[in-house]
């Protein structure tokens, strides 16, 4: 054996380079040997289970099922559906009543309500397709990433993905929320004319999701009123009926007889609304001649805008105040009032103090209004303003140095803005085909926009109001109801309030939250503050949440990416859960609590 080697060609070499090949070929034999065991480590590494990321389980798309069609006209409640754009009938599960959505054609797309997100969490999109042509389609997926104005800040566009003929195949598309991203909506678009068939779509946050509203709900509904006494708004009347001291005077008793039905009324059904008071309805009386504001008069307050004469052009704005108390002159000061709001835990706010139309006043003048306003409010035990209803409905024309004013002054949100369709559209907040979404006001990010319809309480309103609940629990928005308080008095505006706060209590069980809008608007500001961690894996959980607002925050909810099975606060034994979602308990400023969770298997239901 040795001489068969030594003949070889390995031994004709020279000693000197039989042992340099010697060595090379060890080199060479290790080399082979550790890509062999990485290969097998990666090839395990691949195809051992993997640890899914967690997505809160639930799905955030409107109307996801296209079930919902509330205006019968064959497109699907929630959708902007665009041309070549129909429900369909061809489902990945068949149900009675369902729908799957078509595109057909190159130029079809179909677009998402807007869902809130969070920066800088990744979300997924995951449905089923399939074309009925004997070709396969493509399918692409649009993020549209908004702020909180409603305005695209991001498009990221996924690749194109395969749809196949006459069979269900179910694609994934995910992205992460890039940072200012306070909404997003998803565009999906086909490649070519053939139709492609789309169903069971849901849209998941990774990780677990902080909700916007508090006590499990998933929308909120304020009532809001306009409460002003005869010399608070009345007697500066821009209808035909100024200058009428005496129609003045009997709207405002008007007004005092509303709020004690609306009273009556809030408690029977437990709504707390806001009372958007003008600065008199505060007042217990003036029987001193007290001078308020600087006693000032307003030029702007003529014809030439809308005023029926010129008087107020030199005539101070609160020269009839009659210099009484609310018992002689109830219509005058509704002071007397105040109390029995505040024991029944309604919310006043800021009409301003003189009923000004703010897009005439000037900053100094609207600085020195609100903060009389505040003075007023401080008398009567009652917190300064956070938000504003602008008097006659009309945000049109308020200066950026205005909304400065609004700011400093502590107001977070603002309501009664100009939303009227016909024309003038430069002055939308709020544009008026979108009234169930907070907007913030450009520039002033902190500052809030409230969307509101106006209900008189006729007897044809309460269907439409009814709509508007319906609408914002499918929209999982905001939005208001709101009216005078003298426009609760007859036995018509009677029945109809009642009718519509009847059917909102109602809709709580379905996650409706009733609630004044200044609560609303500071329990989302606050959210910003709130830091949520998680470890765990499988179904064993651990979330530390720490509250960074400064106040107290009741009913935060977290929804989870399975149901809860055992929880345990701190410590000690939990029980405030149901299915996949928790409440926690109310934290303070700064609080921080640990909360450790069992979770449970559950394939969500769209």
């Amino acid at each position: 054996m040795a001489s068969d080697l030594a003949a070889g060609p390995l031994g004709r070499l020279a000693p000197s380079m039989q042992r340099l090949w010697a060595r090379q070929l060890l080199v060479f034999l290790a080399a082979a040997t550790l890509l062999v065991l990485a290969f097998g480590a990666a090839w395990k590494l691949a195809n051992r289970p993997s640890s899914q990321p967690l997505h809160a389980s639930g799905n955030l798309l409107v109307n996801p099922g296209f079930q919902q069609d509330a205006d019968d006209d064959g497109r699907a409640d929630g959708w902007d559906m665009g041309p070549g754009a129909e429900l369909g009938d061809w489902l990945i599960h068949p149900q009675d009543g369902g729908h799957s959505l078509r595109l057909t054609g190159s130029a079809s797309y179909v677009r998402s309500s807007r869902v809130w997100v969070w920066p800088g969490k990744r979300y997924e999109l995951s449905l089923q397709a399939l074309t009925d042509s004997d070709w396969p389609g493509r399918l692409q997926l649009v993020f549209l990433w908004e702020n909180s104005r409603r305005e695209v800040i991001c498009r990221q566009e996924s690749p194109w993905q395969e749809v196949p003929a006459r069979q269900w195949r179910r694609l994934e598309f995910a992205a992460w929320a890039p940072q200012d991203a306070a909404g997003l909506a998803l565009l999906l678009r086909p490649a070519g004319d053939q139709p492609l068939y789309l169903d069971d779509l849901r849209l998941g946050e990774q990780g677990v999701r902080l909700e916007p509203f508090p006590d499990y709900a998933r929308a909120a509904l304020a009532f809001t009123l306009d409460w002003e006494t005869a010399m608070g708004g009345l007697i500066h009347s821009r209808s035909d009926d100024s200058y009428d001291p005496t129609t003045a005077e009997q709207r405002g008793l008007a007004m005092r007889q509303g709020t004690e039905e609306l009273l009556a009324l809030f408690e029977r059904y437990d709504v707390r609304a806001t009372w958007y008071a003008a600065g008199y309805s505060l007042l217990p009386g003036n029987a001193a001649a007290q001078s308020f504001s600087g006693d000032p008069a307003y030029p702007w307050a003529s014809a030439e805008h809308g005023w029926p004469n010129d008087r107020w052009l030199t005539t101070p704005w609160f020269a009839d105040d009659p210099h009484g108390t609310a018992q002689s002159h109830p219509a005058w000061y509704f002071g007397d009032l105040v109390p029995r709001l505040l024991e029944a835990g309604q919310d006043i706010q800021s009409h301003t103090f003189g009923h000004l139309y703010l897009g005439y006043v000037s900053p100094e003048e609207l600085r020195r209004d609100l903060q009389q306003w505040n003075e007023a409010a401080e008398a009567a035990g009652v917190p300064a303003a956070q938000s504003l209803a602008f008097p006659w409905g009309a945000s049109l024309g308020l200066s950026d140095a205005g909304y400065e004013v609004l700011e400093e002054l502590g107001y977070i949100a603002v309501t009664r803005t100009y939303h009227a369709p016909q024309g003038r559209s430069q002055y939308w907040i709020i544009p008026p085909d979108d009234l169930f979404h907070l907007y913030t006001v450009p520039g002033h990010p902190r500052l809030w926009a409230f969307p509101d319809h106006y209900f008189p309480a006729h007897a044809d309103d309460p269907a439409w109001a009814k709509e508007v609940v319906n609408r914002v629990l499918l929209e999982r928005g905001v939005s208001s109801l709101w009216a005078h308080s003298e426009e609760a008095v007859s036995a018509e505006q009677l029945a109809a309030w009642e009718e519509v706060l009847a059917y909102a209590a109602e809709r709580r069980q379905e996650g409706l939250w009733i609630a004044p809008l200044t609560d609303i608007v500071r329990f989302r500001q606050d959210l910003a503050g709130v830091d949520l961690d998680s470890e765990g894996s499988g179904h064993q959980l651990q979330l530390t949440v720490h509250n960074g607002s400064d106040h107290v925050l009741a009913g935060l909810t977290l929804t989870l990416p399975h149901p809860v099975r055992e929880a345990s606060l701190n410590g000690a034994p939990y029980e405030d859960f149901r299915l996949d979602q928790v409440r926690l308990p109310a934290l303070g400023p700064g609080q921080r609590v640990q909360l450790q969770l069992v979770l449970s298997n559950w394939e969500p239901a769209p």
